[in-house]
């Protein structure tokens, strides 16, 4: 019977970025064997060619220097906490200067801001300019920092 290799790659923090076995691709410097009499198909943990990272691309093992590791929940949300939220698209932005403007009772835009929310095709080049205008000032780029009254409007889009 014929065996295959199976290899991983980690990067420099010990985390698994790539699983193969050499039927499909010949290990690079660096790359750890892991099973001598494998199949074709790399397998871990008993899954055939398995997900080595989350949909948002935070790594599930890791090499303890003699054997691969699940990782556990805990160090995977504190990668997944690491990740920059990111930047606001514009329609974003014109909602949640929409939502500031509608806010501030007071305030001389909010006859013009509320026929932009109602009726778009009605819309005031100048009003959406100048709310732009507003928010890039304030520089409101990420979520982190839109103010927490604002949060709502971002998750309904």
């Amino acid at each position: 019977m014929d065996f295959n290799n199976h290899y991983i790659r980690i990067g420099e923090d010990s985390l698994i970025t790539h699983g193969f076995s050499d039927a499909f691709e010949q290990p690079e410097f660096g790359d750890i064997l892991i099973n001598e009499q494998g199949g074709r198909h790399f397998e871990l943990f008993g899954e055939i060619n398995p997900p080595l990272s989350t949909d948002d691309g935070i790594p599930l093992y890791k090499w303890n220097g003699k054997a691969v590791q699940k990782r556990t929940e805990t160090e995977i949300d504190g990668d997944r906490a690491k990740i920059p939220s990111p930047p606001l698209d514009s329609l974003t932005i014109l909602q949640l200067a929409l939502a500031e403007t509608l806010e501030n009772e007071t305030s001389t835009q909010a006859p013009i801001v509320r026929s932009l929310s109602t009726s778009p095709e009605t819309s005031s080049v100048w009003a959406v300019s100048m709310m732009y205008k507003n928010l890039v000032d304030q520089k409101l780029r990420t979520v982190e920092q839109v103010p927490e009254r604002f949060r709502g409007e971002i998750n309904g889009c």
